[in-house]
């Protein structure tokens, strides 16, 4: 996350563990998200220990395929359907991350924001963006005077038929909630045509750490791959670990594992993954949103 970017810029972490580890060799090294964090390098201050991936949750019998093809087209049936769509106030990380989506579509070309923060790329793309938001904002859940304060807020509005679709950056959880009834047995979800913005989630050990050799130990449990699997089968927690490097048997048993039809198959929902801004990005972006959408 930011949060652990920006400590290693701190040089708050201790470092040089990560590919020590006895489980690192089920790590691919070589995956850019693997190595950096929030595009900064990880510099081996951080160890790996589970994927994020973005999603469109939404409740088939109220959105067809054509609807969640592209944000535009997302658009077009919030504004259609007014109140049936909402993203929570940033900085919450999932609302962050659902202004991030359109931001990469506002910009058609994302990959002239990876990198250094960059005042005369971010400014016009910026600027097309908060139009964007503004132009939507009175066909979100309120009309857009309020937006909920939190993800669990909007999962919860989703749940009680108050909102029909919504970003998430949980999508395997969502398989508990409809095998349970919490969510409608239509829901589905999809990655938009802008592509699935994913990171992968991280431990890093302060480097004045009291019990160090056992935040070792744990950095590497959480890489065991039996241990992966079994939070992806408990609550769809995606793995870490680079299933190729598995013997074949392991990696069939997480092949197998079966999150229901609300929940995209792993290989569909990484088919076009985007990385994430640079830390200085992400704190731009919700400052701005702040002033230019949500105080408007």
């Amino acid at each position: 996350m930011a949060q652990a970017a920006t400590g290693q810029q701190a040089e708050a972490w201790y470092c040089g563990y990560d590919r020590l580890l006895d489980n690192s060799k089920y790590v691919d090294f070589e995956d850019p998200a693997v190595v950096n964090d929030f595009g900064l390098p990880t510099e081996g201050c951080e160890s790996v220990w589970q994927q994020a991936n973005s999603a469109l949750v939404y409740d088939s019998e109220a959105l067809s395929d054509a609807d969640v093809e592209s944000v535009d087209s997302l658009v077009a049936w919030a504004v259609a359907n007014p109140g049936r769509f909402t993203y929570p106030a940033l900085p919450d990380f999932t609302g962050s991350m659902a202004v991030r989506t359109f931001l990469y579509d506002t910009a058609g070309d994302p990959e002239q924001l990876f990198g250094a923060f960059d005042e005369a790329v971010y400014g016009p793309i910026s600027s097309d963006l908060w139009r964007r938001l503004n132009d939507l904002e009175p066909s979100l859940w309120r009309g857009g005077d309020t937006y909920p304060a939190s993800q669990d807020d909007v999962e919860r509005l989703f749940a009680d038929d108050e909102i029909d679709a919504y970003l998430t950056y949980g999508p395997g959880a969502v398989a508990e909630k409809a095998a349970d009834g919490v969510f409608p047995a239509s829901t589905r979800e999809a990655v938009l045509d802008v592509g699935n913005i994913a990171n992968n989630s991280f431990v890093a050990i302060p480097y004045n750490a009291e019990h160090t050799a056992a935040a070792l130990v744990v950095a590497n449990e959480l890489l065991d791959p039996d241990l992966q699997l079994a939070l992806f089968q408990a609550n769809g927690s995606y793995p870490a670990v680079d299933l190729e490097s598995l013997p074949s048997d392991q990696r069939a048993d997480f092949d197998a594992v079966d999150l229901g039809p609300s929940v995209l198959p792993l290989a569909d929902l990484t088919a076009n993954t985007r990385p994430e801004l640079r830390a200085d990005y992400v704190a731009r972006i919700e400052a701005d949103w702040k002033a230019n959408v949500q105080q408007r």
